[in-house]
């Protein structure tokens, strides 16, 4: 596989040229959860801060991080968009913090895209998955390949198969959700949550 993919081109690395716009009624919520990531946590920003496509606020859910320094750097990674905004909570886990953001993104927000605070995006993807919805109405997410980074360099290659879904997860969490479609399948949740 590598002769397919430069593992060296992560994205990310650079920020490129200034995409800072600001959209008081942003199209799509980036929602990162966060825990002691010190390493990763600019990269991922960066990666979100070159897209080309610009309208977008980027959710940055603290889940209870105890690291001073990993405390820090998100402190500074703020500083390099106004469309960042950091939000700090109780430890809960992964799932608990996904939905708090999602809780927590903007009214005009029609779209949520989740990403790890380790994960990267190549800079078309929110404006490819964008598209992607808007041409295909009745899709409630999309999601692409992945690459593996650093330690394991890998790609992830899955296509979509509700039968196998049924019984192995293999997609990516790095997805644009319709948020109407992310509600309605959260309410089913606790539905049955509270019926149980």
């Amino acid at each position: 596989m590598n002769n397919f993919y430069n593992f060296s081109l992560e994205p990310g690395k650079i920020k490129e040229n200034n995409r800072d716009y600001m959209d008081e009624n942003p199209i799509i919520s980036v929602i990162m959860p966060f825990y002691n990531d010190k390493k990763y946590i600019r990269q991922s920003v960066i990666s979100v801060l070159n897209q080309t496509f610009p309208y977008y606020e980027i959710l940055i859910i603290d889940d209870g991080s105890k690291d001073e320094e990993s405390l820090k750097e998100l402190k500074d990674v703020t500083k390099l968009d106004k469309r960042i905004k950091v939000f700090h909570k109780e430890n809960e886990g992964l799932a608990m913090t996904r939905d708090f953001g999602a809780k927590k993104s903007a009214n005009s927000a029609k779209y949520l895209m989740f990403l790890d605070s380790d994960d990267l995006l190549e800079k078309t993807y929110l404006e490819c998955a964008y598209w992607t919805l808007e041409t295909n109405k009745d899709a409630a997410w999309a999601y692409s390949d992945s690459i593996g980074f650093d330690a394991d360099n890998y790609t992830w290659n899955k296509w979509f198969d509700s039968e196998k879904m049924k019984k192995e997860n293999e997609l990516v969490s790095a997805a644009l959700v319709r948020k109407k479609d992310y509600k309605k399948v959260r309410r089913i949740w606790i539905k049955r949550k509270v019926s149980k």
